[in-house]
């Protein structure tokens, strides 16, 4: 887990603004039309978003990796409590 939040860091300044954006509860679509960028833009940011991260989206349905992405950034920028459970 603390390796996983640690790697919050080598995402791009793009890559936050899209997690924040999902955290807020923005859809891909209104992310694509708020950053002014393609829907495979935003798909792509978020495949690098989850390869930098090492979170596995095998099997895994979107709605499932966004809901843990957007649990790990609010845990990242210290509004979840530390000891805050988040199964990886």
């Amino acid at each position: 887990m603390e390796k996983i939040l640690q790697n919050f860091t080598k995402l791009t300044v793009r890559e936050n603004r899209i997690i924040e954006l999902l955290a807020h509860g923005y859809t891909t679509s209104e992310i694509c039309k708020k950053l002014y960028i393609a829907d495979c833009t935003v798909r792509t940011h978020c495949t690098n978003i989850y390869d930098k991260l090492n979170i596995s989206n095998s099997k895994k349905d979107v709605c499932y990796l966004k809901t843990k992405l957007i649990l790990l950034y609010l845990k990242y920028k210290k509004i979840l409590p530390d000891d805050y459970y988040i199964d990886i």
